[in-house]
Parts: structure tokens; sequence; C-alpha cells
């Protein structure tokens, strides 16, 4: 569901190039100041990004099929626990895919941003499916921060789905080099759209179209599939790429993001806090009005694991990240208003009834909330 932004630069590239067309016309004056704010967005995005790069063709968005599944698979092995309660797979780096061709410039830069980054998870799922990495950096033609934290995002969802397909049809997440197994079923949890009984009324921004309560609350009322499950795998790929983006921070894309011309980017970091909301939220309408829901969430010991990992990955990173946000002289936009909220008893609270460790409000007072 991360699409959104390949399709916001895709309306971007249609703007500009269809700029004196339009002019033409006979646009209102208000109309004609948005064409050139959208010119000036795209020339932005353009200076974020590595210069001088000649790219594949992307093709046709790739298809996975049985033989991929084998291959997915074969990188996993099992813990060796006597027990292995936690039904985790570990990924065999000794079965990585050598389907990469670093004769390609595009491949060989995305490797080698990947490998300084030192984040393994995201090097990983590149040696894991490299067709998806690639096929996102292509389709836009362009390498930078933004473009590889989306790759890597996507990439998240393509192997979940594989290893979805690939075993008994329960979810499975990507996560700290492991595959970690879910044993709810999908369907058996109410839409993820109830989060929005919960949700406060400024926070759910329905403008731009592609704002993240359209997309993921509003929008996926249309979609029966949209239960924990799934907003749990969104929660995951948002969390990975987050970590990405707080890794990149050292590196070159780092610099282009933050000098190009952009006045912030609202990325993974910030579709990481909303998805702790949205949880939070809809949590806490399960647990006051859908009681089947909420028990099987409860009695979801796999689930509530992977909860738990996702949640001290995400505090970590909004710790991380802290000294490259908007107010600290960097270019991340985290919402300190949505941090706070989060931290309210009211909401947080939702975390202690399923025993799922959690910082405290004051824990952020140094940082988000520092005045």
């Amino acid at each position: 569901m991360y699409k959104k932004l390949s399709i916001a630069i895709l309306i971007l590239n249609t703007f500009c190039c269809n700029a004196q067309a339009d002019e033409k016309n006979n646009l209102n004056s208000s109309e004609v100041e948005m064409l050139k704010n959208m010119t000036k967005i795209e020339l932005a995005f353009k200076k974020t990004e590595i210069e001088n790069i000649s790219f594949a063709d992307a093709g046709k968005k790739p298809l996975y099929y049985e033989s991929d599944c084998i291959t997915l698979t074969k990188s996993l092995v099992a813990k060796k626990t006597e027990t292995n309660a936690d039904q985790s797979m570990k990924f065999d780096e000794s079965n990585w895919s050598d389907a990469i061709d670093l004769k390609e410039q595009d491949t060989a830069t995305v490797n080698q941003l990947l490998l300084d980054s030192q984040n393994k998870d995201a090097y990983q799922l590149f040696r894991l499916l490299p067709r998806s990495v690639m096929w996102w950096i292509r389709i836009n033609k362009r390498i930078s921060l933004i473009s590889l934290a989306t790759a890597i995002h996507e990439t998240v969802h393509d192997i979940e789905t594989l290893l979805r397909s690939c075993g008994d049809g329960n979810s499975t997440y990507i996560f700290n080099s492991h595959a970690w197994k879910i044993e709810l079923r999908p369907g058996n949890t109410v839409n993820f759209s109830i989060a929005e009984e919960s949700i406060p009324e400024k926070f759910k921004m329905v403008t731009p179209a592609n704002s993240n309560f359209n997309t993921y609350i509003i929008q996926s009322k249309n979609y029966p599939g949209n239960d924990i499950l799934n907003a749990m795998d969104e929660f995951n790929a948002y969390t990975l790429s987050a970590k990405l983006e707080t890794d990149l921070t050292s590196s070159i894309v780092y610099e282009k993001l933050k000098t190009g011309g952009l006045d912030f980017y609202s990325g993974n970091i910030a579709g990481m806090s909303d998805f702790m909301l949205y949880t939070l939220c809809y949590l806490k309408v399960a647990r006051a009005r859908y009681p089947l829901t909420y028990k099987r969430i409860k009695n979801s010991p796999l689930m509530l694991a992977h909860l738990t990992r996702l949640w001290g990955s995400a505090e970590n990173i909004l710790d991380i990240a802290y000294k490259f946000t908007l107010r600290k002289g960097g270019i991340y936009s985290v919402n300190s208003d949505l941090i706070y909220t989060i931290y309210l008893p009211e909401f947080i609270s939702e975390l202690d009834q399923l025993g799922v460790q959690h910082a405290e409000l004051a824990n952020w007072n140094k940082t988000y909330f520092y005045k």
C-alpha cells in the first residue's frame, strides 16, 4: 500500500510534462500556481538523486511462482532450540539468491548503499528478492533515499506474501533476520478500519487522497481482507524501512535529500508513528465492541510477541531519528503531537492490557516534548 509514493511521483511527472498544454487551456490563477508548485517539487525530487546512473529497463512488475517459493524457503532454517516455541525461522546467508548482476550500474549502486548502511534486514531483503527491489528503483529511474526506502518497504510485502502462499496460509513477518509465524488466521479479526472510531479528529486527515488515514483507514473499508494481520504487515514494512531511513543518515542519499530543496520528508518514520496510533485505536475499539476479535488477539502469544518486537523497535527508531527531525535541523517530519497522544493513558494502556512492554510518556520529555 506504500505505492502512493510512486503514484505521487508519476502525478508530478504528468503535471511537469503537460505544463504548456495545460496553461493553454485557460487555467485559473490558483491552478497555475499549483502547477508551478508541483514543478518545483519535482525538481526538488530530482536533486535528491544520485546523478549519472544508467538504469536497466524496469519492465512489468515481477510475478512470482512456485520456484520463487522454493528458493525463498531454502534460505530459511529453523532456530536450533529444543522447543522453538516462537516458530521462527532464521535466514541462512549461505543460501542467498545469486540473482544480482553487479555489472548493472543501478544494481551495483543499490548493493553498495545497502551494504554501507549496515542495515542487515534491508540487505537481506535485497539479496532474497532483488527483482522486487530493483523494479521499484527502476520504475521511477531514481536512486535516492526515498526510492530505496520505498523499494525495501514494498519488498517486505512481496516476501511476506510469498511466505504465506508457500506455507499453510498463516501470516509470517520478516524481522531481525528471522521469519516470524503468527497463529492467527487471516479473516478471523474485524476490519482494521474500526480504528477510525477511536482516532482523534485532529489525526483524521483525508487530504491529500494518499494520506495514511485515507489510505489505511477510509479506503480499507472496501477490502474485507484488511484485518489486523494485514495492518501488522504494513506496520512491519514501515518499521523496517524507517530503520533504513535512520541508518542512511550518514550517506550521500541523506545529504542529497536534506539539501535537495524539499521542505521536509514525511516517509516511513512518520508512517510507522501513524501505525503505532492506529494499532492502539484498533485494540481499544476491538476490546470495547468486538469481543471475539479481541479474545483471539489476546489468546495469540505469537502475535503479541511480534507486536512487542515491533513496538520496541519503533521506539528505538523514534529515539535515534529525533536528531534528524526538522526541529533539530534535519529533514524528517515526525509529529510530536501524535507521539504525545500515543502515550496518553487512554491509548498506551491498550498495550498494558495485553502485556506488551513499552516506554512511558515521560521518556520523551527530553526529545519530542522538549521546549
